[in-house]
């Protein structure tokens, strides 16, 4: 039995991206800079975007990711039309993996207390990462998923095996109906965000 644990904390006013891109005037004013902007990348495009909508976090950061996932929809609901993806685009891919299963753990006590060598190790290397996408792609219900922004993996380690990953990461959209239960209202959501995780 493997444990997969993920805790999603972050900004909330990330999903705004999406929202206002998916406007009828953005919709036209992206059509109008993709007309403009010839031959460059998808990356180019993204930070051109960014820069012209003004998508950046409370810390003041670009949000690049939020701006790349409402593109793509964009782009595959036919609103607009991307250029194809370059070498060198960074563009979200698919989780750099094992290649093979990684070992279930043997004999694992039903109690946590009596765990023999139980251990947290913080993901740092090509190898750990990788060890953690291909538990993660095999175990969690929605596969081998890519976190954005901020994070925290760590890989549960102990005498019987590896029981599984557990990873921290920033959450990329807004929840409404989680927000409303909080009392999140969306001109506030970003400043009641960071207050909550200072």
């Amino acid at each position: 039995m493997r444990i997969v644990c993920a805790n999603f904390v972050g900004m909330v006013n990330q999903n705004r991206v999406a929202r206002i891109l998916g406007s009828r005037e953005a919709i036209r004013s992206l059509q109008v800079l993709l007309a403009e902007t010839g031959t460059v990348s998808r990356s180019e495009i993204v930070r051109r975007v960014c820069q012209r909508f003004e998508f950046v976090d409370s810390l003041g950061r670009w949000q690049p990711a939020s701006c790349q996932k409402a593109l793509r929809g964009l782009h595959a609901s036919g609103h607009i039309q991307l250029p194809p993806p370059q070498p060198g685009d960074r563009w979200p891919g698919r989780a750099a993996r094992l290649g093979q299963a990684v070992p279930e753990p043997t004999g694992v006590p039903a109690r946590a207390g009596v765990v023999q060598g139980l251990t947290l190790t913080l993901v740092q290397t090509e190898l750990e990462c990788r060890t953690w996408n291909e538990i993660v792609a095999a175990e969690h219900p929605q596969g081998a998923v890519l976190h954005v922004r901020a994070q925290l993996r760590y890989l549960i380690e102990s005498e019987h095996g590896m029981p599984g990953p557990v990873g921290f990461a920033a959450s990329a959209l807004a929840l409404d109906a989680r927000d409303e239960w909080i009392g999140w209202l969306p001109p506030c959501a970003a400043s009641a965000c960071t207050a909550s995780s200072a």
